[in-house]
């Protein structure tokens, strides 16, 4: 597995204050309310209001299944999760509540069953792996059904080697 997210920004924006920083995308079911709302609200304060949460029904069936979620329900559960997570953001019970200028941006990330949810609900889309030729058909279809903003997720390797191709092993 992967490093716990909210762990590795809160050390990631201490080192780097003027940095913009946020998640690639949270997995929202697998996450227990209301902790990702205080993870949020804490990290949008510590990052003087530069802190982005990405959420998203999840995509690996193994991640799901270890906490026992049924992966075939993801978006049911994710619906649910994301309801309680946009309330808890702006709930002062769950300190530290949102800041002075309100909870951080809420973008989700998914499929084109995420992107109908979020076109509905207003929020921001990010994309994802997907090079510029598959990307120009779903943006084109976020825009034409009423989505404003549109992110992509890339991926920046620095080395000493030549990278080919446009497939990425994540």
């Amino acid at each position: 597995g992967g490093m716990e997210s909210m762990t590795e920004l809160a050390w990631l924006s201490g080192a780097n204050p003027r940095a913009r920083v946020g998640i690639t995308a949270a997995v929202l079911p697998l996450r227990d309310m209301p902790w990702p709302a205080k993870q949020a609200n804490t990290m949008h304060i510590a990052a003087g209001g530069g802190f982005v949460l990405v959420a998203t029904p999840g995509f690996w069936r193994h991640d799901l299944e270890s906490r026992g979620l049924d992966f075939a329900r993801r978006g049911a559960t994710f619906d649910a999760a994301l309801d309680d997570l946009l309330e808890a953001l702006s709930d002062t019970k769950y300190g530290p509540g949102p800041s002075v200028d309100g909870p951080p941006p809420v973008w989700l990330a998914g499929a084109a069953a995420t992107m109908s949810k979020l076109i509905i609900r207003g929020l921001p889309f990010q994309s994802s792996r997907a090079v510029p030729a598959d990307l120009a058909p779903m943006a084109t279809e976020f825009f034409d059904r009423g989505g404003v903003k549109l992110a992509h997720r890339v991926r920046v390797e620095v080395g000493d080697h030549a990278v080919s191709g446009d497939q990425i092993e994540w």
